[in-house]
């Protein structure tokens, strides 16, 4: 019984691991802003003034809060809404890629 104890921890363990080790931005670059994208990636600056504004379009229309003070609750930056009147969390870095299109893709983390 001990033994089935271990594996079902040993086993959770493992997968908590693996889950750790996988990469956050697979076959993209982490950036925070449009000069690190050209140069961590050798994007060219349309491609990452694209990207950025991409993500600030999906960052703006985020489910947000009412309040400044709502916001700054949860997220330690806030900005100014597009979608509606509050207050949405400011992406600390965005992870872009290229589709097979040519056109970048972004994906925000705060």
């Amino acid at each position: 019984m001990k033994f089935v104890v271990f594996a079902v921890i040993a086993g959770i363990g493992a997968f908590m691991l693996w889950l750790f080790l996988q990469p956050v931005c697979s076959g993209g670059v982490v950036v925070s802003n449009i000069a690190e994208c050209q140069q961590a990636s050798g994007f060219s600056p349309g491609f990452c003034q694209k990207a950025f504004t991409q993500a600030r379009h999906i960052e703006g229309n985020a489910s947000g809060y009412s309040t400044l003070t709502d916001c700054h609750q949860r997220f330690s930056i806030c900005v100014e809404a597009e979608g509606f009147v509050g207050y949405v969390p400011k992406a600390k870095s965005v992870c872009i890629k290229k589709s097979n299109a040519g056109e970048p893709t972004v994906d925000i983390y705060y």
